[in-house]
Parts: C-alpha cells; structure tokens; sequence
C-alpha cells in the first residue's frame, strides 16, 4: 500500500533551504543565536548608547545599528527598549518643546547617573 503522506526527500529540501538563502530569508538552520549581552557589556556601552539615541537624536534602527558596526554590540530591539526604561532614556516628545525640564532626555539621563 502507498502512504497518503508524501514526504520530502534530501534533493527538494535542498532546493527549498537555497531558494530561501537566496531571497534573504533566514531558515531555522541558518538563523543565528542571539545570546544576550551581559550586564558589564550594555554598562561599558551605556554612554555610547546614551550619546547616539538620546544626544545625536537616532531612531532605535540607526543606534543599534551603529553599536553593532562601531563595536560590535548586538542586542535586539526588546533588549534595546527594556534598558532604555530601566535607565531612564526618554526621548523629548515633539509637541513637549517649551522648555519643560520635567520632559527632557538629558534631565532624566543626568538623574539616573
């Protein structure tokens, strides 16, 4: 009797894994872990952190970005964001620009210091 499931041999899954890596897509074999930087990691990067998303006003993408280009530092976005609360790293909302030192991001980065 034949089997109603048919299952793929080596060959198709090779094509399928290429076709894949081809158009960018990362398979689970080729996806890399992402371990988590260690407390005295994001501490030795923290003032460069500070100085690229906050001082020099870069979204999130460019910072993190940077920090893996300029010192090969790599943490994911959920990472990034959940440092940014425990150290306090606000952006200034837009519409908060009458001076308001309650909303500022470097008032908050100089009281977390």
């Amino acid at each position: 009797m034949l089997s109603s499931s048919v299952q793929p041999n080596a060959t198709t899954q090779a094509r399928t894994s290429n076709a894949a890596e081809a158009s960018g897509v990362q398979t689970n074999s080729t996806k890399k872990q992402q371990s988590s930087p260690s407390k005295a990691a994001w501490e030795k990067h923290k003032e460069a952190i500070h100085r690229r998303y906050i001082i020099e006003n870069s979204t999130l993408t460019t910072t993190m970005a940077a920090m893996e280009d300029e010192h090969q530092f790599v943490a994911s976005r959920a990472m990034y964001t959940e440092k940014f609360v425990s150290w306090r790293f606000y952006k200034e909302p837009k519409q908060a620009q009458d001076g308001d030192k309650s909303k500022s991001a470097t008032w908050f980065w100089e009281e977390a210091r």
